[in-house]
């Protein structure tokens, strides 16, 4: 689950109604820490959790793109610089996901020949649930094995006329 909300008023990175994908292995993913750290002397680093959901910066680079998808690519981003919107990554998974993004810092466009490539960086919004993480917190240590429950709830399933 990557989407979290509506996001039916974004802008999909989109072309020809496909979505325009990086190239798998141009993927570096960094997730900053919520914690604010400090040293003492004569101890060990003093940590708070200050920032809890923080975002994800991923760097990636679209390859093999003629000059129409080229021109295509840098009106969007143009046209939606500062702003949102909706891509496909594959960032916590191998799978691909859409998330919600927006470039930051500077573009670098390469055009060897016919074709040319794209470099940029996206903050990713996380797409942490954190309704579901205070359930678990609240309940797991009370349920046990969740896989006994589970199987209790498929017995009786079974059982019913």
């Amino acid at each position: 689950m990557a989407l979290i909300g509506d996001t039916s008023d974004l802008e999909r990175f989109q072309y020809a109604g496909e979505y325009i994908l990086p190239e798998k292995g141009s993927y570096s993913v960094t997730a900053k820490s919520g914690a604010v750290y400090s040293e003492v002397n004569g101890g060990m680093t003093k940590q708070q959790l200050q920032f809890f959901n923080q975002p994800y910066y991923v760097s990636v680079t679209y390859f093999g793109l003629d000059a129409f998808k080229m021109d295509y690519i840098s009106n969007f981003l143009k046209r939606n610089d500062g702003q949102k919107f909706v891509t496909q990554l594959m960032i916590e998974k191998s799978l691909l996901e859409e998330y919600v993004v927006q470039v930051i810092g500077d573009i670098d466009w390469s055009n060897t020949g016919f074709n040319g490539s794209i470099s940029l960086t996206l903050e990713v919004e996380p797409s942490v649930d954190t309704c579901w993480i205070q359930f678990i917190n609240d309940y797991a240590p009370c349920m046990g094995n969740p896989c006994e429950m589970f199987n209790y709830v498929d017995e009786g399933v079974q059982a019913l006329p």
